[in-house]
């Protein structure tokens, strides 16, 4: 089970190095955060169900007997959220996490470094981003990161 409220770092931006470093991890993610863009981000990011806090134990535990069973779960308040956060669906893993750090402040350079490419691996990679999400610039990232829950401000 994996919070969205970490100390230090989000739990949808825990979820991508969990999933790598343990891929047969099945992960249910149980948070306070109700709204469709967190579901859909930690869905986008690796997560195999989501569970707000208020639900009752039993489906709780049906979560995860669930999620343990290899299949996706969403608790019944959740159920009728689209999964989805459009766009941000729509990048590929290295862009994802491209995008992820250009919208945390790091410039190119660094997400280069961090990342270990070719900075101009970086730029084409950014480049990609900021055209699948409509976006101008990393100011625009940034926003576009808080609006769908995430990074926090």
């Amino acid at each position: 089970m994996l919070d969205l409220t970490l100390r230090g770092e989000s739990g949808i931006e825990a979820l991508p190095r969990l999933r790598a470093r343990f891929p047969a991890l099945r992960i249910l993610v149980m948070s306070m955060h109700e709204g469709e863009a967190y579901v859909g981000a930690a869905l986008a990011r690796g997560a195999d169900g989501y569970v707000t806090k208020a639900v009752a134990s039993d489906e709780l535990v049906a979560g995860i007997r669930e999620v343990f069973a290899g299949r996706r779960y969403l608790s019944g308040d959740l159920r009728s959220c689209r999964h989805s956060v459009a766009p941000i669906d729509n990048l590929s893993a290295r862009e994802r996490d491209v995008f992820l750090l250009l919208a945390h402040g790091k410039t190119t350079k660094q997400v280069a470094d961090e990342l270990g490419i070719a900075a101009k691996t970086a730029y084409t990679h950014r480049a990609h981003v900021l055209e699948k999400l409509g976006a101008r610039n990393d100011r625009e990232l940034y926003r576009i990161a808080l609006a769908g829950g995430l990074i926090s401000a």
